[in-house]
């Protein structure tokens, strides 16, 4: 089902990177975003990543790290976060950047969960006063945007080639390509359904 979200942030810089196949729509941006301003509406789109992320795991733990500890250094340090959107669109007078998201099998965070999952918990854990006087206001993270890719099968293919740190493992690329719908209809009614994950560090409603 098609759900359009439209997603605004403040950046501090906004480039589109020219590329030889923009004849064919495919683009990219990229964006630098102050740490704190990352939107929170991302969160419900992570369909498109092969897996959950993890904030105990051990690069997890990491990220939060330098976050916490060395803000300044968090943009130089991390990989910065992957987006695939509809459109995306940059306005000069409030250095605003919007961007389009109607599919979550297709549009949503491409790569990064574990950076994204970092920053919003650190953030969302503090009140209005905590965080104007953290000194975590002084981290940045990048932002990559790829525009222009509407078939399931492109999309699919782009996650499994970016989430190369920890090879992402079939399963989890056959889960983003349905494979298994059939098999989750049949099951959907038993008491274990729950109980089967059909990709890498899958969570129930329970965590």
């Amino acid at each position: 089902m098609t759900v359009t979200t439209k997603i605004t942030m403040p950046v501090r810089s906004f480039r589109r990177i020219e590329n030889p196949f923009e004849k064919d729509g495919k683009r990219m941006y990229l964006a630098v975003v102050k740490a704190c301003d990352l939107a929170s509406e991302f969160e419900e789109w992570r369909e498109i990543n092969p897996r959950d992320p993890k904030t105990t795991s051990g690069v997890a733990q990491k990220i939060a790290s330098t976050l916490r500890e060395d803000p300044e250094s968090f943009f130089f340090k991390n990989r910065g976060i992957t987006l695939l959107v509809k459109n995306a669109t940059f306005d000069n007078e409030s250095n605003g950047l919007a961007v389009e998201l109607t599919d979550r099998s297709i549009h949503g965070l491409l790569d990064g969960g574990h950076t994204f999952a970092v920053i919003r918990e650190a953030f969302d854990s503090l009140t209005e006063e905590e965080k104007a006087a953290s000194i975590m206001n002084e981290a940045y993270v990048k932002l990559e945007i790829l525009e222009g890719f509407p078939s399931r099968s492109e999309a699919v293919e782009i996650v499994g080639a970016r989430n190369t740190s920890t090879q992402v493992k079939d399963q989890s690329l056959d889960n983003l390509l349905q494979r298994f719908d059939t098999i989750k209809q049949v099951l959907g009614n038993k008491p274990y359904a729950d109980r089967i994950a059909y990709k890498e560090i899958e969570f129930n409603d329970e965590g």
